[in-house]
């Protein structure tokens, strides 16, 4: 099984800490935010397709040395135009059935991925104090995805998505367009797809965006009092 790693980004937010290292190398605990991602894919994915850019020559090497037991592609997103233009850089070398969509500097846990690769299709979903920086996600009676409304003023629910989605090639059939920063967003296609598709909303056990350098700190403090595994 496959999954797309999003670690292209620049990090700006992250400044000075991502002047020299990119962001998904960025350390919590003393691991970097990448090992995380890794940790928490299913068993099943063998195969990684992960999306490169801003110092990418950094990332190609920690995951050529510690992850050589997985067939690994990188791909180079040369200009950063959103994570649906990134995803389509991947489509070349994605060889049909699900795979997962992931970020490289947000910690998951495995239990919460492995409970999505139940589901068929589907996306993971966290529960946000402030909802409208977010990807805002409604569902119906039965958990299935109804609609996605990214960053909206008066969000209608506090589930928003964690940008872990179960998708399939249909996905591709579905174009985004561009908003005004010029970027693509996955969100756009997905709620698109999910409309035609039923889409399963699973909600996570743990969910830590890295963001800000402040959320390290708040990454390890969460970590710790979870006596979390991810920690071993």
């Amino acid at each position: 099984m496959q999954a797309v790693i999003f670690a292209a980004g620049e990090g700006r937010r992250m400044r000075p800490l991502t002047l020299d290292v990119p962001r998904p190398l960025l350390e919590v605990c003393g691991k970097p935010l990448l090992s995380y991602t890794l940790a928490s894919l299913p068993d099943e994915v063998d195969d990684l397709v992960v999306i490169v850019g801003y110092k990418e020559e950094q990332v190609r090497e920690y995951i050529a040395d510690k992850f050589s037991d997985k067939r690994v592609t990188f791909v180079r997103q040369a200009v950063p135009q959103g994570t649906a233009s990134a995803l389509l850089l991947a489509r070349p070398h994605l060889t049909g059935g699900n795979f997962f969509t992931v970020y490289a500097d947000d910690i998951y846990t495995k239990k919460d991925l492995e409970k999505l690769l139940t589901c068929g299709k589907g996306m993971l979903l966290s529960r946000s104090a402030d909802p409208s920086r977010f990807g805002v996600v409604m569902l119906d009676k039965r958990g299935r995805v109804l609609e996605i409304e990214e960053k909206p003023q008066n969000p209608k629910s506090n589930l928003v998505s964690t940008g872990v989605y179960l998708l399939d090639e249909k996905v591709f059939s579905y174009p985004a367009e561009a908003h005004a920063n010029g970027e693509r967003y996955l969100t756009d296609i997905v709620a698109a797809y999910a409309l035609d598709y039923p889409h399963a909303g699973v909600e996570s056990d743990m969910w830590i965006q890295i963001a800000y350098p402040e959320d390290l700190v708040n990454a390890e403090k969460i970590l710790h009092s979870r006596h979390n595994p991810l920690l071993v």
